[in-house]
């Protein structure tokens, strides 16, 4: 398929025991519910941009205690001032015991837009407050799958105001 050709970005989203899939006809991402990893790939060309990746939250100094995890997968549409209609695939990461915060990971493709939205976010259940000094929603991923960016660019300082 060219990508010069009109495509129809309507997003979908599936889920199944195992995987939750939200996809269109350019971007494919799926997470495993049960290895808690996702992958991002292109539909178009095949490429794996993103491989084996995680969200993670973090306290900092002190870890939480590890404890057993199960994912919950919802859908919802959306629909953003400055984007428009869309869809979202929110993964939910919630342990089963512990002074663990639930947390989530949003994944957003938008209807006319050809990019997805990652996000994050925690909910506190507890009567006291959580602090988290990390949020990591690449975890232990693999980006670009093995291969070799031809002109990587790092934002630096101001959002990207620093020379490269």
């Amino acid at each position: 398929m060219s990508r010069e050709k009109t495509l129809d970005r309507q997003a979908g989203v599936t889920a199944g025991d195992r995987e939750a899939v939200i996809a269109n006809d350019r971007v494919r991402v799926a997470f495993d519910t049960d290895s808690q990893r996702y992958r991002i790939e292109d539909v178009c060309e095949g490429t794996v941009y993103i491989r084996d990746a995680g969200c993670r939250i973090d306290p900092g100094g002190k870890a939480w205690h590890p404890v057993e995890v199960v994912c919950a997968a919802v859908r919802e549409t959306v629909q953003d001032a400055m984007w428009g209609r869309g869809q979202k695939l929110r993964i939910w990461h919630v342990p089963q015991a512990g002074d663990t915060p639930p947390h989530f990971l949003d994944i957003v493709l938008y209807d006319e837009h050809p990019f997805l939205q990652l996000g994050c976010g925690v909910r506190n259940p507890f009567d006291y407050p959580v602090r988290v000094a990390e949020v990591q929603i690449l975890h232990e991923g693999e980006l670009f799958a093995g291969r070799t960016p031809a002109m990587p660019f790092v934002l630096r300082g101001g959002a990207g105001a620093e020379a490269n």
